[in-house]
């Protein structure tokens, strides 16, 4: 082969009867790993900025209306109109548990110390749990959320492009904080919420890059999970909430304490 640098032993000074050309790219691969690496915790971080965010508070009593003056935001009239058909058929977008329920208090998804991804094994409790109610346990990084989503009732459509089935996603994302506000929850970094299915939704993937793209989307979301659970981890809608993060009068269940 000529013009590309590629011979019949393999890329340009690495043939593969050459052990020191191995070496060489062995230590040039790791190099690269470790900077990817750097890049990739970097670029998570600054993926949690947002150059804008909402205009005004966010009304639950007159959700809908508010959500309109927010749309003024947009310039582009055709996106301006696939967040409209999205939020009036937000069923047809969105599914929801059927109950409030934290699955393991404690999990979360921070990785540990010089590892990439975490993979879980579960406690007893869950997985009688999951074994009564026909699920099947996901031991993935997310895994623990989409399971608690599935146990709270929670159904996940299958996909029209793909094999997946919608994405479990968590509504406090670590992005987009409240207006006067400079933060807002990580869910998956914090063992009362990674698993909290109140924060926890199955969605479209239309309504799942509208949820990372448009801050008043996203809380429109949260507005919704507040009006049907009263879960509030931000204390944006309620000034009186429980360790969990629900509102006065309503609770969750948490299957398993441990650790």
């Amino acid at each position: 082969m000529g013009g590309c640098g590629v011979g019949e032993e393999g890329f340009e000074g690495f043939a593969f009867g050459n052990f020191n050309g191995y070496i060489r790219w062995s230590l040039v691969a790791i190099h690269l790993q470790a900077v990817l690496s750097q890049y990739q915790m970097a670029r998570t971080k600054t993926n949690l900025h947002s150059p804008n965010q909402m205009k005004a508070e966010c009304a639950v009593e007159c959700i809908f209306e508010w959500f309109h003056s927010e749309l003024q935001a947009i310039t582009s009239p055709s996106v301006a109109q696939v967040l409209t058909i999205v939020a009036k058929n937000i069923d047809e977008f969105i599914c929801w548990p059927e109950k409030p329920l934290l699955l393991w208090q404690s999990c979360d998804r921070v990785a540990p110390p010089n590892k990439k991804q975490k993979y879980f094994t579960y406690p007893q409790p869950i997985r009688e749990l999951a074994k009564q109610s026909r699920v099947r346990l996901d031991s993935r990084p997310n895994g623990p959320a989409i399971s608690a989503f599935l146990l709270a009732g929670g159904k996940r459509p299958s996909r029209f492009g793909s094999s997946n089935a919608w994405s479990i996603h968590h509504l406090y994302s670590g992005k987009f904080p409240y207006l006067g506000t400079d933060e807002t929850l990580h869910a998956c970094k914090h063992g009362l919420h990674f698993t909290q299915s109140a924060g926890l939704i199955a969605t479209h993937p239309i309504a799942d890059a509208l949820s990372d793209e448009i801050p008043f989307f996203a809380w429109l979301l949260r507005a919704e999970s507040f009006r049907r659970f009263g879960y509030d981890p931000d204390g944006v809608f309620s000034s009186d909430r429980d360790p969990y993060g629900f509102v006065k009068g309503k609770a969750c269940e948490v299957i398993c304490r441990e650790l």
